[in-house]
């Protein structure tokens, strides 16, 4: 059995494909975000012009997030009024943003919980 050679092989080919990786978002990774960025935008804004077009008027917020949430998922935060901005279009109205239900960071709320329940310390630490 040889002890330790393994391990280092794997350290060697984790190395090289993290060199690799990093090589081609450097090369390559803007213009992926950017074409896919663009793409879903030009997207929206053709369902937009679309809509416009058979209706005679621009949808309501409602019916343009039917073609456009998951654009403004990727993009924009989910917010639909930036996505209008983003193809030149004036917001029918402004969104309502829902409120924030957790104040408290999400770790320190787990930690609380977990103590409520009588978890010792060392269980609610991480590690």
């Amino acid at each position: 059995m040889s002890h330790g050679s393994r391990r280092e092989g794997f350290e060697r080919v984790r190395d090289l494909i993290t060199r690799r990786r990093r090589a081609w978002a450097e090369q390559h990774l803007g213009a992926y975000v950017q074409h896919h960025w663009r793409s879903e935008l030009e997207d929206v804004a053709r369902d937009h012009h679309r809509f416009v077009a058979a209706k005679g008027r621009p949808p309501t917020l409602t019916q343009f997030a039917r073609f456009a949430t998951t654009a403004a998922n990727h993009w924009t935060g989910g917010d639909l009024g930036a996505l209008y901005t983003a193809i030149g279009e004036p917001a029918p109205s402004q969104q309502e943003r829902p409120t924030r239900l957790l104040t408290e960071d999400g770790y320190d709320f787990a930690r609380r919980v977990y103590q409520e329940l009588g978890a010792s310390p060392s269980t609610t630490t991480p590690g």
